[in-house]
C-alpha cells in the first residue's frame, strides 16, 4: 500500500544512541495508543505486563532517612523499568518489524527533537500580545456577565452550570444534576446560553497563550506525542489551538529570520484516496481538481464569495472525515440538521468506494470475537485498541482514527526527516511549530531558499503512496 522512507540522517546520530534508550511509556503507547495518559505510568504498566503490584512507599519514606529512602525507590524503579522494557520489546517484535523500526528510528529521535523545540520556542510579538490579552480578557468578562447576570457562578463546574441552565428553564434533567461539556455541545445548537458557556470556556486556550506571550520575545510550549491519534501536541501554552485570526499572527520570526509555513494539500482526502482506491476520488486528484470545490458544487453550498463557499465545503469534508454526526456538522456550520445530513449523504454517495473501504474495516472490527484483537493499526504499526464497548460512538472514533493515525505518522516522518537534513548540512534553520498537517520553520535569511526546498522535499517524500503523491503548499 505504501513505503515508509528511512530518514536521511541515521537517527542514532542525534547525540544519543537511540538503540540504548528504552522508554516504557512510548513502547506501551505504540502498542496501544488508545489509553488515557495516566495508564502509561510505571505502576499501571507493571501491573499489566509484569503481573506485579507496584509498592506503596509511604512506610519506606517515613521509616528511612533521606536520601536513603529515595535511593531505594529509584533502584527498585530501575529494576522494574528494565524488566518491563524487555517485555515490551518482545511484544513489539510480535507486533511486527514496522513498529520496532518506528520506535528506534522515529519515535526516540522525535522525543529529542520535541525537547529541542521546547527549548527553542517560537517568537512572538509581545507588545501586540499584551494588547490582545487585555482585549480578550474584557471580552470574556463581558460574556461572563451576560451569562451569569453578575452572580458568582463557576462556569467550569458542571453542577453549577446545570443549576444555571435549569433556572433559565432550559430542559436539563440529568440524574446526577451535572451538565458536562458534551451535554452543552448537544444543547448549544438550540439554546444560545449553552453556546455562550462553550464560547466562554474556549477563551481559556487563547488567554493561556496570550498570558505567556505578553511582553515576551518567545514562548516555550511543551511538546508531547502521547495522544490517541498519534498527533504531536503542544501545551503550556497550547499554541496549536489558538485563534487563527487574533493569536496566530502574533507568532513571528526572530530578527534576521523568516517563518516558512508548509501545509499538506487536502491531506486526509488524499490519504482516503490512496487507501481506498476510490475511482472518483483518485480521478479528481489525478486531474488536478479541487476536491473542496467539488464538494461545494455537489452539495450546493452557498457563500457570499467563492472563497467562503470553498471554506465551508472544506469544513464539510473535514467534518465528515472526522466522523461528525449530522448534528455536530450542523453546529459547526451554523446550519440545520437536515441540511448537514444532506451534505453527508451526497459526500458518501459520490465516494462510495471510500465508504465501502471504511465500512469493511469497521465491520471486521465488529465481527472480531476476541475484543483483545480489535484494533486499528497505522502505517507505522502503532495500534489503537477498541477492546471494550464497540457501539456507534466507538465505531465513529475508529473510522476517524484510520485517517488521523496515518496523518500523524506522515507528519512525524516528515519532521524527523527534515530535522536530519538540517543537521546533516549544519544549518541554523529549525522547526518551531507543528500543526496537524503543517510545519513551521524559522530560517535565517541566508538559508531561506535551501530551507524551503528541504521542507517541501521532506514533507512530500515522507511516505510513497501508490496512487497519489503527497503535495504541499507554502503559506
Amino acid at each position: 500500500m505504501y513505503e515508509v522512507l528511512q530518514p536521511p540522517l541515521e537517527p542514532p546520530g542525534y547525540d544519543t544512541n537511540a538503540g540504548l534508550i528504552l522508554d516504557t511509556e512510548i513502547m506501551a503507547y505504540l502498542l496501544n495508543s488508545g489509553r488515557h495518559k495516566p495508564e502509561y505510568s510505571l505502576s499501571h504498566l507493571v501491573h499489566e505486563y509484569l503481573s506485579e503490584e507496584y509498592p506503596v512507599w509511604h512506610k519506606a519514606l517515613a521509616d528511612n532517612p533521606y536520601p536513603d529512602s529515595t535511593r531505594a525507590i529509584l533502584a527498585y524503579d530501575a529494576h522494574l523499568i528494565y524488566d518491563l522494557a524487555y517485555e515490551l520489546l518482545e511484544l513489539m517484535d510480535r507486533a511486527g518489524a514496522d513498529l520496532k523500526f518506528m520506535y528506534f528510528y522515529v519515535e526516540v529521535p522525535l522525543i529529542r527533537i520535541l525537547l529541542e523545540m521546547s527549548h527553542i520556542g517560537i517568537g512572538v510579538d509581545g507588545e501586540a500580545a499584551a494588547a490582545v490579552y487585555s482585549d480578550t480578557q474584557n471580552q470574556r468578562n463581558n460574556l461572563e456577565k451576560s451569562i451569569t447576570g453578575g452572580r458568582a457562578i463557576d462556569l467550569w463546574k458542571d453542577d453549577q452550570v446545570y443549576e444555571l441552565l435549569h433556572e433559565r428553564e432550559i430542559p436539563v434533567y440529568f440524574p446526577d444534576k451535572k451538565a458536562t461539556q458534551n451535554d452543552l455541545k448537544n444543547l448549544a445548537l438550540k439554546y444560545p446560553l449553552a453556546a455562550q458557556i462553550l464560547e466562554w470556556r474556549d477563551f481559556a486556550t487563547d488567554l493561556g497563550f496570550l498570558k505567556s506571550a505578553q511582553w515576551a520575545e518567545r514562548v516555550y510550549p511543551e511538546w508531547n506525542i502521547v495522544s490517541k491519534t498519534g498527533r504531536i501536541h503542544a501545551s503550556n501554552p497550547a499554541v496549536q489551538n489558538v485563534n487563527k485570526e487574533t493569536c496566530r499572527p502574533l507568532m513571528v520570526p526572530a530578527e534576521g529570520c523568516v517563518l516558512l509555513k508548509a501545509d499538506y494539500k487536502q491531506m486526509q482526502m488524499r490519504l482516503l484516496a490512496n487507501f481506498s482506491g476510490d475511482p472518483e476520488l483518485v480521478e479528481a486528484f489525478q486531474e488536478g481538481k479541487d476536491v473542496h470545490w467539488l464538494t461545494a458544487e455537489m452539495c450546493g453550498i452557498r457563500g457570499a464569495t467563492d472563497k467562503e463557499k470553498r471554506d465551508r465545503a472544506k469544513e464539510v469534508n473535514f467534518g465528515i472525515l472526522f466522523q461528525m454526526t449530522p448534528w455536530g456538522l450542523a453546529k459547526k456550520l451554523g446550519t440545520d440538521i437536515s441540511t448537514a445530513a444532506r451534505y453527508v449523504k451526497a459526500f458518501w454517495s459520490r465516494y462510495s468506494g471510500a465508504k465501502e473501504y471504511l465500512d469493511k474495516i469497521i465491520q471486521d472490527l465488529k465481527d472480531e470475537n476476541n475484543p483483545k484483537k480489535r484494533f486499528i493499526e497505522s502505517l507505522s504499526g502503532r495500534r489503537r485498541f477498541f477492546d471494550e464497548e464497540f457501539g456507534p460512538k466507538q465505531q465513529r472514533e475508529a473510522r476517524a482514527t484510520i485517517l488521523q493515525q496515518a496523518e500523524a505518522d506522515v507528519l512525524t516522518l516528515a519532521v524527523v526527516s527534515l530535522y536530519g537534513r538540517f543537521r546533516k548540512r549544519d544549518m541554523k534553520s529549525r522547526i518551531v511549530l507543528i500543526l496537524h498537517d503543517c510545519i513551521w520553520v524559522e530560517a535565517p535569511m541566508e538559508e531561506v531558499g535551501e530551507a524551503k526546498r528541504l521542507l517541501g522535499k521532506s514533507m512530500t517524500e515522507a511516505v510513497d503512496y501508490p496512487f497519489l503523491p503527497l503535495e504541499v503548499e507554502f503559506q
